[in-house]
């Protein structure tokens, strides 16, 4: 609905451009935040190996606040998912560093800057 609204009007392309960032934005931020509180609430006391320790009672806080004191243990599918992710980034970068030297060097951008906006 954003994208919709924002590409309503007398200067369109310019609104939408709008509309995009902001749904990017949210987007990110509605992913990032829940993301860091879980790990934040969820975690545990280190012991010396680096192993979290996950047999304190539940409603117990963890004995040290420090942040690396604490943390919290991956499973392999979260392994499995990271591989995911760095292959579209991948996929990504495959088309945005040519694209942009294309828009660098036709003119149509002054600086490399906007182009990664």
């Amino acid at each position: 609905m954003i994208v919709l609204f924002s590409g309503l009007g007398p200067n369109a392309q310019e609104e939408l451009n709008v509309g995009v960032g902001a749904l990017a934005g949210s987007t990110i931020m509605l992913l990032t935040v829940p993301w860091f509180l879980s790990i934040l609430g969820g975690r545990v006391n280190i012991d010396q190996s680096g192993t979290p320790r996950y047999r304190t009672p539940k409603l117990s806080p963890p004995e040290n606040y420090s942040l690396t004191g604490t943390g919290v243990s991956i499973s392999k599918s979260v392994n499995t998912a990271t591989k995911f992710v760095y292959a579209t980034a991948v996929i990504y970068l495959l088309l945005q560093v040519p694209g942009l030297f294309f828009y660098y060097e036709t003119g149509k951008c002054d600086h490399y800057y906007y182009v990664l906006l």
